[in-house]
């Protein structure tokens, strides 16, 4: 029967893993900017070209963000079909939330009834340490 591992016997090769990922990221972000380069470009949409048994797709997306203050002070002015174009999320602030929890345990009991808590996947990191 095999014994079980150590930390000790595990971290060098995660350290090994981490940097075979780092350099497999690096090297098809590589070949992504050369497929982009080698089809047409666009500001916005999908292009896909098929060659031989393949099929690639380049997704060109643009980034928007509202000025959320900016925005309020405008909505009451605003026809209904533009208000159509924003979408209001609500979003739990975990810093105010665990205020809540400690200095106003009843408002936090009433709040807490609309957030659905779920473990989130655990992160791991590990550093070689260098001895002087």
């Amino acid at each position: 029967m095999n014994a079980p591992l150590t930390l000790a016997q595990v971290l060098p090769t995660w350290m090994q893993a981490k940097e075979d990922e780092r350099k497999a990221i690096e090297h098809r972000r590589s070949l992504d900017k050369m497929i982009q380069s080698l089809m047409p470009k666009k500001d916005e949409g999908s292009i896909t070209e098929t060659t031989n048994d393949y099929k690639a797709t380049v997704s060109y997306k643009l980034t928007r963000s509202v000025d959320a203050e900016m925005l309020g002070g405008m909505w009451a002015s605003m026809s209904e079909q533009a208000q159509k174009a924003f979408k209001w999320k609500a979003e739990v602030s975990t810093s105010e939330l665990r205020k809540l929890q400690e200095f106003r345990p009843d408002d936090y009991a009433f709040v807490a009834a609309a957030i659905t808590t779920k473990p989130a996947s655990a992160s791991v990191s590990v550093e070689l340490i260098t001895k002087e």
